[in-house]
């Protein structure tokens, strides 16, 4: 049996395409049935917010991070998957004075080439995910990080 397209990305598979008797059994799980679907190596929490979901998230990368090496390395963030969580995963390593250089350029804003060709990040993007302005995110990046114009 094929599945039908994604709704959102027709050459991947996500929750669009899933048949629609899972979704009504997974969407009748109480909050007790999903706690027990925890076992050893997975965990179900549950958060009371989305801001601790996103809080949770961040912390999780950034403990994934500290686990790096340069023999296996780890990146901090994804480029897949909701991205929320990446302004607080900057806040907390610039309020814990983190140092995650590892030789590897990082562009806050502006455009690198990457694996899916030009990918282009502004200060009003920021902006958007944290719900202020453009010249807000500017001006709240630490003076620990460097200042590199390119034409």
């Amino acid at each position: 049996m094929s599945r039908p397209l994604s709704a959102i990305a027709p050459d991947w598979w996500d929750y669009t395409t899933l048949d629609r008797e899972l979704i009504d059994e997974a969407a009748r799980l109480t909050p007790s049935d999903l706690m027990h679907l925890s076992r050893p190596g997975f965990n179900v929490i549950l958060y009371d917010t989305l801001e601790d979901f996103y809080l949770a998230e961040a912390l999780e990368y950034i403990n994934a991070w500290r686990t790096s090496s340069d023999d296996s390395p780890i990146g901090i963030c994804s480029p897949i998957g909701p991205t929320e969580q990446l302004p607080l995963v900057a806040r907390i390593v610039n309020a814990l004075d983190l140092d995650v250089r590892s030789g590897e350029e990082v562009v806050l804003i502006g455009e690198q080439e990457g694996a899916a060709g030009i990918e282009r990040i502004t200060a009003t993007d920021w902006a958007d995910q944290l719900g202020t302005i453009g010249y807000e995110i500017v001006c709240g990046i630490s003076a620990r990080v460097p200042r590199v114009v390119r034409p």
